[in-house]
């Protein structure tokens, strides 16, 4: 209204749909393998655990990232979960069940993305593209002014695994 622009025609409009009720069970267990094609982002921190703690893990990936040495981020014993609160009932976490995590560790808010590199893509080169072709945010946190803690949910034979990350623009 403002800037006195004017949209002159609309060439391109992309609608993604994903119901809730599909996505709201989904759960990350133990360990994945980080994707090929994200190995080399210096944006993630997976936790190598055998355990249904993965969620937990991740989550403190991010918020002790500084505190703990490079070489030890991927190992579960570099973290100490009783420095959060959770129900272990809701182990391996549900995306249902993140607001009441976050109701339980105020001052974090978590956002959770997901990653498909198989992905259909029908754009050409020349168009512009405003959001990672290949990445869908499936949990969007509802708390404002809290700390964000961004995960991303992976998944490889209908199992899934949560991984912190520590840079969106990577």
């Amino acid at each position: 209204k403002g800037s006195n622009w004017t949209i002159n025609k609309i060439e391109y409009i992309s609608f993604v749909l994903t119901k809730f009720a599909e996505i709201s069970r989904l759960s990350g267990r133990s360990f994945i393998e980080t994707p090929k094609s994200l190995r080399n982002l210096s944006c993630l921190v997976n936790v190598v655990n055998n355990d249904h703690f993965c969620f937990l893990y991740s989550f403190l990936s991010i918020i002790k990232y500084d505190s703990i040495n490079r070489q030890y981020r991927n190992r579960p014993n570099s973290y100490n979960l009783s420095e959060i609160k959770f129900d272990p009932n809701d182990m391996p976490m549900k995306l249902s069940n993140i607001s009441k995590f976050e109701q339980q560790n105020p001052g974090y808010s978590i956002n959770v993305l997901t990653y498909n590199e198989k992905a259909l893509i029908d754009i050409s080169d020349e168009d512009a593209v405003m959001k990672h072709p290949f990445i869908d945010i499936i949990y969007r946190s509802k708390i404002v002014g809290a700390i964000p803690i961004n995960l991303l949910l992976i998944e490889k034979n209908d199992n899934y695994h949560y991984l912190g990350i520590t840079d969106l623009n990577r």
